[in-house]
């Protein structure tokens, strides 16, 4: 079974889950009017102006699962008049854009009416329907702004007022320095004597450690050799197992 909201018995819309709408077209229309009607424009029109404007159509902020927006489809009708600040050239027209809504913002189609084709007419069906596209964009951008800015200000204030009054407010610790580390060279064992070498004559089998002991008579035949080898003539050895 599909999971489906259910409505609350006390009418309650929590967290602005459910769908909401709340009619905002004469403040919306208001605002597009004004702001088409200090419109200004750039060289070679810089003396064009709207004269007046109309706005036609609805506009309303929804809110569907915590999330708040502007929906508008709005029809714009305006008359200009331009001249190029001689004395000479002078013309007036219309402009109509049927279609503003958040869909077709960024390409708006406009109807451009005027009757004279000189410098000033051509400027104004280039630069001044362009001039009059982004005010109309900048407008409906800027209160969709503020329709957001609104909604988080409530939930702000929600945020503040949940807090204790004695609550200390949060404050940046600094974080620690870092602590420098020198590096010591590791002391060197001291050096270790060297063994003594063993004397000339020793018997070195005598000092060397587990070496098997000779046969009485061979270790003295071998001792007398070594310390009288002038003397000895002849050594014989029989019956020694080596």
């Amino acid at each position: 079974q599909r999971w489906i909201v259910k409505e609350r018995e006390d009418g309650r819309n929590c967290n602005n889950w459910h769908w909401t709408s709340k009619d905002v077209s004469k403040n919306t229309k208001e605002e597009l009017i004004r702001c088409l009607e200090a419109c200004t424009f750039e060289p070679p029109i810089a003396l064009a102006r709207v004269k007046s404007a109309e706005v036609t159509g609805e506009a309303s902020i929804n809110n569907r699962k915590g999330k708040i927006f502007l929906i508008y489809d709005l029809e714009v009708k305006l008359k200009w008049e331009a001249s190029d600040g001689e004395g000479g050239e002078a013309c007036k027209g219309s402009m109509k854009l049927p279609d503003v809504s958040a869909t077709m913002l960024d390409d708006l189609d406009c109807e451009f009416t005027c009757k004279s084709s000189g410098g000033v007419a051509t400027a104004m069906r280039k630069q001044g329907v362009a001039a009059v596209r982004r005010c109309i964009e900048e407008a409906m951008l800027r209160m969709q702004e503020e329709v957001r800015a609104e909604k988080a200000r409530p939930e702000a204030e929600a945020v503040a007022e949940t807090r204790p009054p004695n609550a200390t407010p949060a404050v940046a610790v600094p974080l620690p320095k870092p602590i420098a580390v020198s590096t010591v060279p590791a002391k060197q064992p001291p050096p270790q004597p060297k063994p003594a070498e063993p004397a000339a004559g020793s018997d070195s089998g005598e000092e060397e450690e587990g070496e098997d002991k000779l046969p009485p008579a061979l270790e003295a035949a071998l001792r007398g050799l070594r310390q009288e080898p002038e003397a000895q003539r002849e050594v014989c050895l029989a019956n020694c197992s080596l």
